[in-house]
């Protein structure tokens, strides 16, 4: 169900209209939607819901620090005529293909004639996004829901039926559709796709399959211009590939795509409670790091139990936890995948 606006973003939203007291209700009505439609974080708080990942509950998108920081980068991208292009590389859990989704969402359904296309590296990781687009749509607010035409398990295309086009086109009026679609899809149906699109996101890019084709194909698609989106996100799949090349030119700046890495002991929500008497020389590294990066000294311990504790899920493949929660972009690399050197 829809949230309502707190009366903190209520008076922003009155804020925003200009002659607001002299307007009659429906004028107001009208550009407060406006002012909620142009806002993403506006927008989310009266629309967007999410899955719980612990309770299971449907319950308001509220964003974390990471997704918070990748809104902050893709607004000010918007504001100043930039094209979006993001390779992204996260621990596990971070919430930011919940993020891109709700903004591809938000962009899709507030815009006409909109290009979305998803593209996971599975079937099922695939559908999972697609539910996402679905639970999103299915509880925002009536008056941000535009007229779907149809949906299915890969699409949701938000238009009016033809008739509808064909009469109003006799009337010489626009179409009250909206014409925009968001399409999931799995890597290997993906290659070859020629239509424009508008919104792109690569989830875990780093295990699909036939990755630089794929990719390139996809983000041949997106104009460079303005309000346009690309986001290539993963975990590390191993030293070499697409992914591991793209983001070493993205480092060096030789890329389209600017480089965001989110680390485990960011997150605030990976922590536990307690003290350590004794720290490792893994661990020791790590208070180093956690001092550079301004933490504040009484989370240390936290963040370090957390992590003794998660690293026991991983006895039977200890590598496998620097590739789901690294401590910095080479650690996932070399920890996970393909061996830097052939060993056989």
């Amino acid at each position: 169900m829809a949230q309502e606006l707190s009366e903190q973003t209520r008076t922003l939203v009155r804020s925003r209209i200009a002659d607001y007291s002299n307007l009659t209700p429906e004028q107001q009505l009208r550009e407060a939607i406006k002012v909620i439609a142009a806002d993403f974080h506006i927008y989310c708080e009266r629309n967007l819901m999410i899955q719980d990942k612990i309770s299971g509950e449907i319950v308001p998108f509220k964003l974390n620090w990471a997704q918070k920081l990748l809104v902050k980068r893709v607004m000010d991208d918007i504001a100043n005529g930039r094209p979006v292009r993001y390779i992204i590389l996260k621990a596990r859990q971070m919430g930011l293909s919940t993020v891109i989704e709700a903004l591809g969402f938000w962009w899709t359904t507030t815009h006409k004639n909109i290009k979305t296309v998803i593209i996971a590296h599975e079937t099922e990781a695939s559908g999972n996004l697609y539910n996402m687009f679905k639970r999103y749509f299915d509880n925002s607010h009536p008056t941000f829901q535009p007229r779907r035409k149809y949906n299915n398990k890969k699409e949701l295309v938000f238009d009016v039926d033809d008739t509808i086009k064909e009469e109003y086109k006799a009337q010489g009026k626009p179409s009250p559709g909206l014409g925009s679609e968001i399409k999931t899809l799995v890597a290997k149906e993906g290659k070859g796709r020629s239509a424009t699109i508008h919104f792109f996101h690569g989830s875990e890019v780093a295990f699909w399959e036939a990755k630089a084709d794929v990719v390139s194909s996809a983000i041949q698609a997106v104009p460079l211009a303005a309000n346009t989106f690309a986001f290539l996100e993963s975990t590390a799949n191993g030293v070499g590939g697409f992914f591991y090349d793209e983001w070493q030119f993205a480092k060096k700046g030789e890329s389209a795509f600017k480089p965001l890495f989110f680390a485990w002991h960011e997150h605030s929500e990976y922590e536990m409670a307690g003290t350590v008497d004794v720290y490792d020389d893994e661990e020791q590294e790590l208070l180093t790091i956690f001092e550079e990066k301004g933490y504040p000294k009484e989370s240390w311990d936290r963040k370090i139990l957390w992590r003794r504790e998660k690293k026991k899920e991983f006895r039977s493949d200890p590598k496998k936890f620097y590739q789901e929660y690294p401590k910095d972009d080479m650690e996932a690399f070399l920890s996970s995948g393909r061996p830097v050197f052939d060993i056989g």
